[in-house]
């Protein structure tokens, strides 16, 4: 999905958008309604023994569909979501150095990897991974900037449906002032942001 200009989405209902799990834009980018799904869609529980490849390119030697690795890419642009309750999959930002996805007193759900490079702050009354899944969200370093994470959380909700999944947070700087929840799961906390020592999964 690739945005041309500024761009402001208000809606009444739900919006749905980067179903192919990129978005491009040198331009800011706000979306808010009571619902936001963005990414793409949620993946059901892998075999850990199963590779996750969510995207991939077609080779015209070869007639197949190797994976294909695509990075954040850092410039002007930027993503801002507001809603009641935000359910984030795989998303890659091109020419976004920042993203910020914000519910309040709602819930921010994940399944997949969130990658940008640069800034990513998330401020909910609770952040996790749907039931058996991952959720890896990356802030990569951006030249002199360095990728940066902040969770805030401004109330406490109960306990979330979701069970066995994990979740990742990975950047060179990471202030957590928020909920972080995985119920028999597993958080992983880490990295220091360089493309040269990045996690496998990265």
């Amino acid at each position: 999905l690739e945005f041309m200009e500024p761009v402001s989405i208000k809606a009444r209902g739900a919006v749905r958008l980067a179903g192919g799990g990129v978005i491009r834009t040198t331009f800011p980018v706000s979306v808010s309604a009571p619902y936001v799904a963005i990414g793409q869609e949620f993946r059901a529980p892998l075999n850990p023994a199963d590779p996750f490849q969510p995207f991939r390119e077609f080779n015209s030697g070869t007639g197949g569909t190797p994976a294909y690795t695509l990075a954040p890419t850092p410039g002007a642009g930027s993503l801002t979501v507001d809603a009641r309750l935000i359910d984030i999959g795989t998303l890659v930002t091109l020419g976004a150095s920042s993203a910020r996805f914000n519910t309040g007193n709602g819930d921010i759900r994940g399944n997949g990897i969130l990658s940008v490079a640069g800034a990513i702050s998330l401020e909910a009354s609770q952040i996790y991974p749907t039931t058996g899944a991952d959720f890896d969200v990356f802030a990569y370093d951006n030249g002199l900037q360095k990728g940066s994470i902040s969770v805030v959380s401004k109330s406490t909700a109960a306990l979330p449906m979701s069970a066995g999944g994990r979740l990742g947070m990975f950047a060179n700087t990471i202030s957590i002032s928020g909920n972080l929840r995985a119920p028999i799961g597993s958080i992983v906390l880490g990295w220091d942001g360089d493309t040269n020592t990045k996690p496998n999964n990265a």
